[in-house]
């Protein structure tokens, strides 16, 4: 792709998000960066302002959607997860809407896939085998795990 249609592609998603998405992503942005003590990837500013417009016009919509790694996020990554719980209070209160506590999930899923000089995308695959593990525990011993007890995280709780 050159760099001419990289611009024009560019504008087009800033044309499409608008720049008030762009203004609180970039608040939260600034805000995970200060907190983690870690560098982000210039692209997470799009990247969230134009998932904080999709997941507004959902719920203006009515269509929610469940994150189902929500509690292995909130025990594997806990740095991650308070920012994201933090941002999504910022984006409820700078657009005056309730999104639900699944938001918390996909929005660390954007900071941990979006660290600077990493390449390696380990998160989603170590939340899936967290998820894994779970689910043959619940098999070999006949019985569901309740996701958000203290023994669930106990598991997961990394010294």
């Amino acid at each position: 792709m050159s760099e001419m249609s990289k611009k024009i592609k560019l504008y087009k998603l800033i044309e499409h998000v608008g720049i008030e998405y762009i203004f609180v992503a970039e608040k939260i942005v600034h805000y995970a960066e200060s907190n983690l003590e870690k560098k982000l990837n210039p692209s997470l500013l799009l990247i969230l302002a134009d998932h904080i417009s999709n997941a507004i016009s959902r719920v203006v919509s009515g269509i929610q959607i469940n994150n189902v790694f929500l509690e292995e996020i909130k025990a594997l990554y806990k740095a991650e997860y308070a920012i994201s719980r933090d941002a999504l209070t910022i984006i409820n209160e700078q657009f005056s809407v309730q999104l639900p506590d699944d938001e918390i999930g996909f929005i660390a899923l954007h900071i941990l896939n979006n660290y600077e000089n990493s390449v390696d995308y380990e998160s989603v695959r170590i939340i899936e085998l967290s998820q894994k593990i779970t689910e043959l525990i619940e098999v070999v011993y006949n019985r569901r795990v309740d996701r958000s007890s203290f023994n669930y995280f106990q598991i997961y709780d990394a010294p």
